[in-house]
C-alpha cells in the first residue's frame, strides 16, 4: 500500500500543523524569557541578540510550515472541476 493506511496519513497531517502551532503557542515574546527557556531545554546559554534572531527565525519557520499545507490544499481545490460542469 502506498503511503501507509488512512489513519497513519491522518496522524501525519495532523502532526504537520499541530507541531508548529504548539511551538508558536509556547514561544515566549521576551528575548530574556526565550534565553531562559532555551537554556532550560538544551543546557546551553546564548546571548540576548542571538536569542532575538533565533526566536524570529522560529516564528518565520513555524508560520511557513502552517501556510504551506493551506496553500497546497487551496491550489489543489482550485484545480478540481466544479460539479455543475
Amino acid at each position: 500500500m502506498k503511503g501507509g493506511c488512512c489513519a497513519t496519513r491522518r496522524v501525519r497531517k495532523t502532526a504537520g500543523w499541530l507541531a508548529p502551532a504548539a511551538i508558536l503557542a509556547i514561544l515566549p515574546k521576551c528575548p530574556l524569557c526565550f534565553v531562559a527557556l532555551f537554556a532550560a531545554a538544551t543546557g546551553f546559554g546564548i546571548s540576548v541578540a542571538a536569542a532575538t534572531y533565533l526566536r524570529m527565525s522560529l516564528v518565520i519557520l513555524c508560520v511557513a510550515a502552517l501556510l504551506f499545507p493551506m496553500v497546497s490544499r487551496f491550489r489543489r481545490l482550485r484545480r478540481l472541476p466544479l460539479a455543475n460542469e
